[in-house]
């Protein structure tokens, strides 16, 4: 399986950093400045881990990420954020929206665990699902 992994910043510079670092650990890496390149990103591509920053200019990380939940259940949600709305954070994170809240700055050995942890997580709600179908028949 190809690991596809979305990142949406606004910080250009962020998502480079981000983007260098996943990629010599044989992730596909996309990358979005804003939640309208995101979607289209996501309506375009199999994308199994999608991470977002909180606090940007549109809507905010929270928000983005429980219309994903809507539209790609499947995906495993994060926030990677140096600000957040604990309030909202922790309501999205209580309604399934987000698996996991990372701050920054990042620790990079810290976030590939977390990272590999997320597509573990993806691979068990993939073949959940497919039991499920199975089973139900």
């Amino acid at each position: 399986m190809q690991k596809n992994i979305l990142l949406l910043d606004d910080d250009p510079r962020i998502l480079r950093t981000l983007k260098i670092q996943l990629s010599m650990h044989q992730y596909n890496v996309f990358l979005a400045e804003n939640y309208c390149e995101a979607l289209t990103i996501l309506a375009n591509n199999d994308i199994q881990v999608v991470i977002s920053d909180h606090r940007m200019p549109d809507m905010t990380g929270a928000e983005f990420l429980s219309i994903v939940k809507v539209k790609y259940p499947h995906t495993v949600r994060m926030i990677l954020s140096g600000y957040a709305d604990f309030d909202a954070v922790s309501d999205a994170i209580n309604r399934g929206a987000i698996y996991k809240f990372i701050n920054k700055p990042w620790y990079q050995d810290a976030l590939l665990e977390i990272i590999k942890e997320a597509f573990e997580q993806y691979t068990k709600g993939v073949n959940k699902d497919s039991a499920d179908r199975f089973f139900s028949k």
